[in-house]
């Protein structure tokens, strides 16, 4: 991917790319941005539902899985938070 993205700002040089990922594109004119990871509660914690989803690691992940699993949500009857608290450190 790295060498079609070179060829196309080679051919378009005015072209402007916003890409997201881990690693850099090492393309002329890139500019990196630091983007620290979200907080998540400690794995010993226990979070009911409501205080779960003001979690912003847990409220995105919910918002992903969702996107996924049409019914995906974390209540109260399961034991979400504390597995994906420890799924995202």
């Amino acid at each position: 991917m790295f060498r079609e993205l070179r060829k196309v700002l080679h051919t378009a040089p005015r072209l402007r790319v916003l890409a997201t990922g881990r690693q850099a594109l090492r393309v002329p004119g890139e500019s990196l941005v630091a983007v620290p990871p979200l907080p998540v509660p400690e794995p010993e914690t226990v979070l009911g539902a409501a205080a779960a989803i003001k979690c912003p690691a847990l409220a995105l992940f919910a918002d992903r899985a969702s996107t996924l699993v049409r019914q995906f949500a974390i209540t109260a009857e399961d034991h979400a938070p504390v597995g994906v608290s420890r799924a995202c450190p």
